[in-house]
């Protein structure tokens, strides 16, 4: 038999980490000398320690590996369960692969003014909903508060109610910059469908993915923020699916109490298509 000492050597395991493998049940020592409390092995634990190393290189937890030994002569389930590694691990270096073009595109943007919104880019799935909705051309971004008052005296004029996470939503349909005909629609998510009006109309929004940067303060920043957003759907496998859209959780106009505004800019995308 070898003391832990030497099949500490023999192992290439720490004496240390042969004690924690004994507590917790994974290589318990063939011996323990009662009077001097030292730890003996034998020889042929040594192909089990080789085992538990192996294993462990592969990226196993001590609970997995513990399961695996009791098994180990059923090649059948040994099989099935590395098989079923396999796939998690290409499953987590597909989503490493991801998250370092993600911090690529940001060092990219690091060093410019508009590193700031880089680093905000997130991606959302916005659920289907019910919505009343109110479309129109205006002359100015300035009058989109116009359609919003249209909408919230049909909401009171209807005593229609909403859910208390309830999104209020511009969407701007336009596929170029305009200073005027602007096409602009408001939507204010309701608890269900209702009938609308010869303006305000309901219907279920359908689900939609979105990549997303919520700012503070005033929007000033749209032919800024619209160059970093291409790049980023660019970089990371995406394209553009739709007109963008604002989220107003703390409205331009609705600052009574001094808040600044508060607004998620999105940008509808889906899985770039290969080829």
């Amino acid at each position: 038999m070898l003391q832990i000492g030497a099949f500490s050597v023999l192992s290439k395991i720490g004496i240390r980490t042969l004690r924690y493998y004994a507590n917790f049940g994974l290589l318990v020592p063939a011996f323990v000398d009662s009077a001097t409390n030292y730890r003996y092995y034998t020889e042929a634990q040594l192909v089990q320690a080789n085992r538990i190393e192996s294993l462990r290189a592969m990226g196993m937890s001590l609970s997995q590996i513990k399961q695996l030994l009791c098994e180990y002569d059923n090649a059948d389930k040994i099989k099935a369960f590395l098989v079923d590694e396999i796939h998690k691990k290409e499953n987590e270096m597909l989503k490493i692969k991801s998250q370092t073009g993600l911090l690529q595109s940001a060092l990219e943007y690091f060093e410019k003014e508009s590193y700031h919104y880089h680093c905000n880019i997130t991606v959302k799935k916005f659920k289907a909903q019910p919505v009343i909705s109110l479309r129109s051309k205006i002359d100015a971004y300035s009058q989109e508060s116009l359609l919003w008052k249209n909408l919230f005296d049909f909401v009171a004029t209807n005593k229609l109610s909403f859910p208390s996470t309830s999104l209020n939503i511009a969407i701007y349909h336009d596929k170029e910059y305009r200073d005027k005909e602007i096409d602009v629609e408001v939507q204010k998510e309701i608890s269900t469908v209702v009938k609308g009006s010869e303006a305000v109309r309901c219907f279920m929004r359908p689900a939609v993915l979105a990549a997303t940067v919520t700012l503070q303060g005033e929007l000033s920043f749209y032919s800024e923020l619209n160059s970093v957003i291409a790049h980023w759907v660019s970089h990371n496998g995406y394209e553009l699916d739709g007109p963008m859209f604002n989220i107003y959780h703390i409205a331009p106009d609705a600052n009574a109490d001094n808040q600044s505004p508060i607004t998620e800019v999105c940008f509808p995308i889906r899985t770039k298509e290969n080829g």
